[in-house]
């Protein structure tokens, strides 16, 4: 639908050869002339003092929900359908103030639908000077459900043309379907632990042990991401194009700005049974293993090992953690991208894994935390940070700020600082 595009790349020449070729309803687009109001109600009060009426709230989220709950699909207010059923696109009605009003509809969808949709892309596109416009939102499939609207606390599914109220059985059967799908996610995630605990026994191999510790000492990261909804592209190849190469990114702490990268000593490319292997030279650095995975079936799995030679060695930079966070989000998005999903959402994982000595953390740049008992500190041992749930590359800054906050927790520091990282422009 589209060709592909995503709301924000509708253009009115998009909506006016919708309306050309009568487009119809379906299972997965809806048209709206007007905002819901509620029954016995004519007056229109966006139109008139630009607030959003509980009525035209509750059918705007029913009808997006519906589609989450079911096989995804797009709503566009403002635009009229024939009365024959199903209704086909007849013409533009446009909505003041659309890119307001598409603004006000995601916040309210984050407040009003539970659990949270992890993708729901909602734009204003102008038909008119005056920012006189048709509201475009599109909602893949969500593996999160099923979602409810809080202000009823009904679930809503999309059945042919029409949005519906989902009964007991549907919903249990929904949640027993959703559950085996995770299973699958589980399982790639599961083989991702797997070799990052292989490659971290490599890692730490060889190397003399330092003082206080159980043999040779260091700590592996592991950033992994598994699609929850099956996904397949035919060929890799080892131009940067066909993957994301390692980028630095700009992270902001409050008032403090710094880059930040992933330390990597050149890169060598080999091929994997339906996937490739991005790897650094390990003859430059052998205290360094940096390995980054790509398969066909959209798994990305990027592995840092540090080993520890001497004692003041034992530190690990939280900005090596959040850039490898950042550039496994990179890979998702590239990937989606070439497999023409651009709305797909994935599981993500981080895990830390310390070896021989617990790990003080240094903050960004120069400065050690300043350690409160054991404040600043990753303790020895393996530590799995909850799943996150990744949807489009515009809510990438709200989870790595979220990881950022859950990964200081881990050490024992209670970080109440703004995070934010700069993915402008890496979406290409």
């Amino acid at each position: 639908m589209f060709n592909g595009k995503r709301p924000r790349d509708v253009t009115l020449a998009d909506l006016d050869q919708m309306i050309s070729e009568e487009w119809p309803e379906s299972d997965q687009l809806e048209f709206n002339g007007a905002l819901p109001a509620r029954k016995g109600g004519n007056n229109d009060p966006w139109a008139e003092k630009r607030e959003l009426s509980e009525a035209a709230r509750n059918g705007l989220l029913e009808e997006i929900m519906a589609f989450a709950n079911g096989h995804g699909g797009w709503l566009l207010v403002g635009v009229e359908e024939t009365k024959e059923k199903p209704g086909k696109a007849s013409s533009l009605k446009p909505i003041v103030d659309c890119s307001d009003l598409a603004d006000r509809l995601r916040k309210t969808c984050r407040d009003c639908i539970d659990p949270p949709l992890p993708i729901v892309e909602i734009e204003g596109v102008e038909a008119e000077s005056g920012g006189i416009g048709v509201i475009v939102a599109y909602v893949p499939r969500s593996r999160a459900g099923p979602h409810r609207l809080t202000p009823s606390l009904h679930c809503y599914v999309r059945r042919h043309d029409s949005c519906e109220k989902m009964n007991m059985r549907e919903i249990q059967d929904l949640t027993l379907n959703l559950t085996r799908g995770d299973a699958v996610v589980e399982q790639a995630l599961e083989r991702a632990r797997a070799r990052f605990h292989d490659c971290c026994k490599d890692g730490f191999r060889t190397g003399k042990g330092l003082p206080g510790a159980s043999g040779v000492s260091g700590f592996g990261i592991r950033a992994s991401a598994a699609p929850v909804t099956p996904l397949y592209i035919d060929m890799l190849g080892r131009e940067a194009a066909q993957h994301a190469p390692l980028r630095e990114l700009t992270a902001k702490t409050g008032e403090h700005q710094t880059r930040i990268m992933v330390p990597l000593y050149g890169s060598d490319v080999v091929a994997l049974l339906r996937g490739k292997r991005w790897t650094n030279d390990r003859n430059r650095s052998d205290n360094f293993l940096v390995e980054r995975d790509i398969y066909r079936d959209g798994v990305v799995d990027y592995r840092l090992v540090r080993k520890f030679d001497e004692p003041d060695e034992a530190v690990l930079f939280p900005g090596w953690v959040m850039a490898l966070s950042a550039n496994a989000m990179l890979a998702i998005e590239r990937f989606r991208e070439l497999a023409g999903a651009p709305s797909v959402e994935f599981a993500f994982e981080l895990e830390i894994f310390v070896k021989g000595l617990q790990v003080p953390l240094m903050g960004y740049g120069s400065q050690r935390l300043s350690p409160i008992g054991r404040a600043g500190i990753i303790p020895i041992g393996s530590h799995q940070l909850p799943i996150y749930a990744l949807g489009s590359i515009d809510d990438f800054s709200e989870a790595v700020a979220l990881i950022e906050q859950d990964f200081f927790n881990l050490a024992g520091y209670d970080s109440q600082r703004d995070f934010t990282l700069d993915f402008g422009g890496f979406s290409k």
